[in-house]
């Protein structure tokens, strides 16, 4: 009889180290589902050549976003009454392309997408580019209804709002764009240095190269 108490320590002692040992190795599993989960290769960008909306140029031509197809493509969302921020966008965006050398610049495109479906018509697109000193050879405007606007924003995951005086809260971004409409890289300090941008665009223009267009 003086033995059982023995056995019942024994017995607790076993049943001890058999649950320290199943907490480890639980705790080893969790950890290593975490490190796999965390070294998944992220989903392919999204490009905005598959939204379907219509959109209008400049010109007042209709046309979806495919056309830009083939080029990188340097883009902001903006609007033409912008006075703080948008400015800054398309001063970044100039100082962007002009590190493209004088040989390759054709083989970026500059775009800007109004996010102002209601004031930025064509025309209004037109005098903005000829206030700013746009070279509609290298820029390209793109207006269009409410729908299309707020699907290509989710797209790029760019936020935005009107207020009260119908002018616009939003994000503040430019967006370099591969040859088949996904973002490469993203600018977001208007203040920044733009050295990573300029470095992944001049990646994008080398990797398949167009020649120059024909003299005239």
């Amino acid at each position: 009889m003086r033995q059982k108490p023995a056995l019942t320590l024994l017995a607790l002692i076993d049943f001890a180290a058999g649950f320290l040992v199943a907490t480890a190795l639980s705790a080893a599993q969790n950890d290593s589902s975490m490190h796999h989960t965390s070294m998944m290769p992220k989903p392919a960008a999204m490009s905005i050549y598959n939204l379907g909306s219509e959109w209008q140029v400049q010109s007042n031509a209709r046309t979806k976003l495919i056309i830009l197809r083939g080029r990188p493509v340097l883009a902001a969302m903006i609007y033409t009454h912008c006075a703080d921020v948008c400015p800054l966008i398309l001063e970044k965006m100039q100082e962007i392309a002009q590190s493209v050398p004088a040989t390759q610049r054709h083989q970026l495109q500059l775009v800007l997408f109004s996010m102002d479906w209601t004031r930025d018509t064509p025309a209004q697109l037109r005098a903005f580019a000829t206030g700013r000193h746009l070279d509609l050879k290298e820029w390209t405007l793109f207006r269009a209804n409410e729908n299309a606007v707020r699907e290509l924003a989710a797209a790029f995951g760019f936020s935005f709002y009107s207020d009260a005086n119908g002018d616009y809260q939003h994000s503040i971004a430019i967006f370099l764009l591969d040859r088949n409409g996904a973002v490469a890289a993203e600018l977001n300090d208007m203040d920044a240095p733009a050295s990573e941008m300029i470095a992944a665009l001049r990646k994008l223009i080398l990797r398949n190269p167009r020649p120059s267009p024909p003299r005239k």
